[in-house]
């Protein structure tokens, strides 16, 4: 979510609202305190290296799909910011897990890419869709790949995604079905709208899968009203006092929420929440 008092504008992201749909409490934090969420993790970072290698290639940067995986490596050496270390120990780790995820999209997904005479990777949108309480509301973000009228966004994962999992409850793909079909994206202008995910599996062996959900109008409808509800929540809260809390999910934990040490954790100790086997 940011307010932009300049403009009178609030734009919305589909990761702050993946964050707010299911904490209310952590998408506040990461408006008023998000210094406290600069680190990126092991994880996100073997994501983006090998993000920035499809990136090369896709843009003609790399004459071959070999090359992604040391456009990865290039990227993981010259990172100098601090890491946050959760499931990984060295440097080698990443590399190792970033080489096999680059292997599994050259294998597994690039085969089955549409037509890429024309593809446009990392397509920036900024939308606005309607208007509340004297502030113009919008959508804003990147898209991985817009090819052959598809869209596309690739993703590395611990383990496969579960279909049903994201055809229900995943709002990235609404959020980008919304900007296509209110924008010159695609020539499609009408729901429904599939969105395809591209994931690379990371382990000791390259997967890709490849994950097709389809958005219709509902979808659509249901995201607006959420997101109008959270501007509500801005208007006549603030920012300045505490909003719903949800525990009920893993990321709710120190090691996966940055603010946790001053909210659930400020009250629950971890031997709290130990189980005697």
């Amino acid at each position: 979510m940011i307010i932009d008092n300049e403009t009178n504008s609030i734009w919305f992201r589909q990761s702050w609202l993946d964050t707010a749909f299911r904490c209310p409490e952590r998408g506040r934090q990461a408006i008023v305190k998000p210094e406290w969420d600069e680190m990126t993790s092991d994880s996100a970072l073997i994501g983006t290296a090998v993000h920035h290698g499809i990136e090369q290639f896709l843009h003609g940067n790399i004459a071959s799909p070999k090359g992604i995986a040391g456009e990865a490596e290039t990227f993981l050496d010259t990172f100098t910011d601090e890491i946050k270390w959760t499931k990984y120990e060295t440097q080698s780790d990443l590399k190792r897990q970033a080489d096999v995820c680059a292997q599994g999209w050259v294998n597994d997904i690039l085969p089955n890419l549409p037509n890429l005479d024309d593809a446009r990777p990392e397509v920036t949108f900024k939308i606005p869709l309607w208007s509340q309480h004297g502030y113009t509301i919008g959508i804003t973000g990147t898209i991985d790949l817009v090819a052959d009228g598809q869209l596309w966004d690739w993703k590395t994962s611990a383990r496969a995604y579960n279909a049903r999992d994201k055809q229900k409850h995943a709002i990235q793909p609404t959020i980008y079905a919304m900007a296509a079909l209110n924008s010159d994206l695609v020539s499609a202008n009408s729901f429904p709208m599939d969105f395809t995910y591209g994931i690379m599996i990371r382990g000791s062996k390259p997967k890709g899968q490849i994950l097709k959900v389809t958005r219709h109008i509902g979808h659509a409808d249901f995201a607006t009203k959420r997101m109008m509800q959270l501007v509500d929540l801005f208007q006549f809260y603030g920012l300045d006092k505490t909003w719903p809390m949800n525990d009920d999910h893993f990321l709710c934990s120190a090691t996966w929420c940055p603010w946790y040490s001053i909210c659930r954790g400020a009250h629950i100790s971890i031997a709290d929440d130990r189980v005697s086997e």
